[in-house]
């Protein structure tokens, strides 16, 4: 999926998901990983772009507003910042997703299903009527980077196929065995009897499958895109290819930029 977007702007826009602070300044991107405070990053890169005087809109910010589901994502920003969302049962929270689901609505505002928002936290939202109606979060790709360095696996952007699928399928079908699995995992690298390739694409199958597992409300019977980049998308798409879904796929950081851009202009009271 992809949209056309305005490049030449007089102001700024910045994304930050926890762990990456993304800014658009004239259409062109720059990416830091933050260790502290991102408004002190922010400031960092609007310097070295010579961009300190220009308007910034924020999208992901802690000290953001929260509005409670279900809510449109089209409010304006308030004091620079663009709102997440909050909902009350089950307790959950997004930030940066937000701008990233009025990216998407901006550009495909009849869409009615859900949104797979993968990340360090994976949020599958449902959509309609241009409405984020409710919404899930799931730390799947936090605990795999978790487990991955405690037990040294490879980094790896492609999976062994076979061994993700029937890690995904075992795990989908005994969501209840996680734990009894992720110590079984431990065992044969401890023994020598796995490949440690094939393990880390056996840890990603068990973990997205009880994820998808806890998820089918939202996935089953909707039409669902995967907003997102990198290999974990791919993986997401993998998982729900090999459940008999068709998902489509949309560019995570194309669509921040997109809910940027939205914001920017309910601010200047236009709308296309």
């Amino acid at each position: 999926m992809a949209m056309s977007v305005e490049t030449k702007t007089e102001w700024a826009g910045a994304e930050f998901d926890g762990v990456r602070l993304r800014v658009w300044i004239d259409g062109q991107m720059s990416v830091r990983t933050v260790s502290g405070k991102a408004e002190l990053v922010l400031q960092s890169i609007l310097a070295d772009r010579q961009a300190e005087a220009r308007a910034v809109l924020r999208s992901g910010w802690p000290d953001a507003p929260l509005n409670s589901v279900p809510s449109a994502v089209a409010s304006t920003p308030f004091d620079g910042l663009l709102p997440g969302l909050s909902q009350n049962s089950p307790a959950d929270l997004m930030r940066y997703q937000t701008g990233r689901i009025r990216g998407f609505l901006a550009g495909f505002p009849e869409f009615d299903g859900v949104l797979c928002l993968v990340g360090q936290s994976t949020v599958w939202a449902h959509i309609s009527a241009g409405e984020v109606v409710s919404f899930r979060s799931f730390l799947t790709a936090e605990l795999f980077s978790i487990i991955q360095s405690f037990d040294a696996l490879p980094v790896t952007d492609t999976l062994n196929s076979d061994a993700f699928t029937a890690a995904l399928n075992h795990a989908i079908s005994r969501p209840g065995a996680i734990a009894a699995d992720l110590a079984g995992i431990r065992a044969q690298l401890a023994l020598g009897q796995a490949d440690r390739d094939a393990v880390a694409s056996r840890l990603a199958g068990l973990l997205i499958g009880i994820e998808l597992a806890a998820a089918k409300p939202y996935w089953l019977g909707q039409d669902i895109v995967v907003v997102g980049n990198g290999p974990w998308a791919g993986h997401y798409l993998a998982a729900l290819t090999a459940q008999g879904l068709t998902a489509k796929q949309a560019d995570g950081e194309a669509m921040a930029h997109a809910g940027l851009i939205a914001a920017w202009q309910a601010m200047q009271g236009k709308t296309g």
